[in-house]
């Protein structure tokens, strides 16, 4: 019995896409919309849209206790709504960022990619993303006068 050779398909001329690259995407910094899309959501207090945005483990903090600690993302939507809810938020001005970036919490909470919103009644929330494309830290405080 002889068995005759299969045709060999001819290459598909269509050029693919490169794989992903999960390492590079990991390190990328986050995106102008998204830092936007983070900002509006507390202004909003649309906190929900967060989860999307948020690293699969938060470290989540309260500026002058000991709580909280790692949370998942649930979990730091649930704090960030009861703490953002119901106040007028606004991004923070130069002079509070430096004065965060300098205080006790700079090293930790306040990169200089941090998403820092201040309400009028003078409570704090930074959103720290790290570098990467996702939030990975959150500090919530009382007021900024813990940030001299």
């Amino acid at each position: 019995m002889i068995v005759e050779p299969s045709p060999v398909p001819a290459p598909d001329p269509t050029p693919t896409a490169p794989p992903a690259d999960p390492v590079a995407d990991a390190l990328a910094p986050m995106p102008a919309e998204r830092r936007q899309s983070i900002v509006e959501s507390i202004t909003s207090w649309n906190t929900a849209v967060l989860e999307g945005y948020l690293q699969s483990v938060v470290h989540f903090g309260i500026a002058a206790s000991d709580g909280v600690g790692d949370l998942t993302p649930a979990q730091t939507v649930e704090q960030l709504t009861h703490y953002v809810t119901g106040k007028s938020w606004g991004l923070a001005g130069p002079v509070v960022l430096a004065d965060a970036q300098s205080s006790f919490y700079g090293e930790h909470w306040f990169s200089p990619d941090a998403i820092v919103l201040v309400a009028e009644s003078g409570e704090f929330v930074s959103l720290d993303p790290k570098g990467g494309p996702l939030i990975v830290s959150v500090l919530y405080g009382v007021h900024t006068d813990l940030l001299y």
